[in-house]
């Protein structure tokens, strides 16, 4: 997990540990729920909580967000991660080919799954892996094709994949090249067309897919603010899972890994952020509303166990010496 912040011309005062669940690098999925950030890790669901550590200044008036574990799912290849009104988790689960929530003490309670795949196994067998969420709940997710058969989808990459609406219980668009991240932002219907480096529209009505941006990577991870679209590229490099699609085509040193920031009323690319050494992939974007320096506070388990969170009206009751380095939240 990788935090982009303003520094100023701050300097940092050790190294940022941009990595959650460090032994596998593979954070795949986060939704941000009020002052929650859900991940969705290899084996299990974590809720990251918004803290201030005043003592914690690796740079001035830092934000750290903290991290507990909260629901082991063995692995189920969680994808993203969204809320459901009445404010219920639900997630993908990749491997089974359905949506879930939680449900202790089980790994995942199944919820949705199309037809089209006739029984829960751990096959991968059409790779659903995008969510998208209209007027609050759960509408539209995306999968790499209509197959039955342990990883079927792989036999038509470059253009086998799918847009569904549940509400409808439809599959909406076809012939989409590994599509991910459906979203509804300003009264249209948004997809990463990721096997072409794209980002555009689907009209429900139709199934069209109208481009609105190519971009140099493979398209994954998509968020909005005011006019701007914040999408993940990853670079991607020749391999079994990426074979014969059009983003291959390219030298791989034209290819890049990053966040580049479109303006969706004229495509026009108006900024970008490029990892050139650490990352090559990324697998979900998030924007923090109001989070100026965020930054993860992971496995410090010495800092974890001796910070505490208490509610604002309980501060009075604190001793002064631990007082002092309260923090408030502001109203709202």
């Amino acid at each position: 997990m990788a935090c982009l912040a303003d520094r100023g011309d701050e300097q940092p005062k050790r190294p940022s540990n941009p990595e959650i669940n460090a032994e596998t690098a593979r954070t795949i999925a986060d939704y941000l729920i009020g002052e929650m950030l859900r991940l969705a890790c290899p084996f299990d669901l974590r809720l990251l909580v918004n803290k201030a550590f005043p003592d914690y200044q690796q740079w001035k008036d830092g934000e750290v967000e903290s991290d507990w574990r909260d629901l082991i799912t063995a692995s189920i290849e969680e994808h993203l991660v969204a809320v459901k009104h009445p404010e219920e988790l639900w997630f993908v689960n990749t491997r089974f080919f359905c949506l879930c929530t939680r449900g202790m003490p089980y790994s995942f309670v199944p919820r949705w799954r199309r037809s089209f795949v006739t029984e829960l196994a751990p096959e991968d067998r059409c790779h659903l892996n995008g969510l998208g969420l209209r007027d609050g709940r759960v509408r539209y997710v995306t999968a790499l094709g209509e197959t039955n058969t342990p990883g079927g989808w792989r036999a038509n990459e470059k253009d086998g994949g799918v847009l569904i609406d549940l509400e409808a219980n439809e599959v909406i668009a076809r012939g989409l090249s590994m599509p991910h991240s459906p979203r509804w932002y300003a009264g249209r219907l948004w997809v990463l067309h990721s096997g072409t480096g794209g980002l555009g529209t689907i009209d429900p009505a139709t199934g069209r897919y109208e481009e609105v941006a190519t971009l140099p990577g493979f398209t994954r991870g998509l968020d909005f603010a005011g006019p701007l679209a914040f999408v993940g590229l990853s670079q991607v490099r020749e391999s079994a899972v990426f074979s014969g699609i059009p983003i291959t085509d390219r030298p791989l040193e034209e290819r890049s890994c990053g966040v580049w920031v479109v303006n969706i009323q004229t495509g026009q690319v108006v900024a970008l952020v490029r990892f050139e050494d650490a990352l090559q992939e990324l697998f979900a974007v998030q924007l923090l509303p109001g989070r100026r320096r965020p930054d993860v506070l992971n496995d410090d388990t010495v800092r974890l166990a001796d910070s505490f969170v208490v509610p604002d009206d309980a501060l009075a009751e604190v001793a002064e010496p631990l007082r002092k380095f309260a923090t408030p939240r502001a109203a709202g």
